[in-house]
């Protein structure tokens, strides 16, 4: 009995340490935020994203932070930014999203397959489709 409460304990405290201390485990993950919700698929599409931006705003590409670069999947071929009056593909469309924090607001850029990361409008945004990943072979 005394070793069975040795063995959950140990396992409680294993479960609330997060990580295993190595390098590029969780610990380090949670001090670096900007890369934890980077897919490392997309580190130069969030790069490329992060320097449109930076001339967009006249900022250091620096001052803008990638907050999340995650494979999707669209509901169609307006890549989750359509432009009103215009028609597209009605076929799911695997793809990315990359969302930046900059001055205080959120930018969003959608890209697909080889398409290079654009940024879109948050008046034009559309959501992805929920619980459908992309693979990185999408990029």
């Amino acid at each position: 009995m005394r070793l069975l409460m040795c063995w959950i304990g140990a396992l409680a405290l294993a479960g609330c340490v997060g990580g295993n201390g190595e390098p590029g485990s969780a610990d380090d993950a949670a001090s670096e935020p900007q890369s934890m919700n980077v897919e490392p698929a997309l580190s130069d599409r969030a790069e490329q994203a992060r320097n449109d931006l930076a001339k967009r705003l006249r900022l250091n590409a620096d001052e803008i932070r990638i907050e999340q670069a995650e494979f999707v999947t669209w509901r169609n071929g307006a890549i989750g930014c359509p432009e009103p009056g215009t028609a597209y593909t009605e076929a799911l469309v695997p793809g990315y999203r990359i969302v930046l924090g900059a001055q205080g607001r959120l930018h969003h850029y959608h890209g697909a397959r080889d398409r290079a990361p654009f940024h879109c409008p948050s008046e034009r945004i559309d959501k992805p489709l929920p619980g459908q990943r992309a693979t990185p072979e999408v990029i």
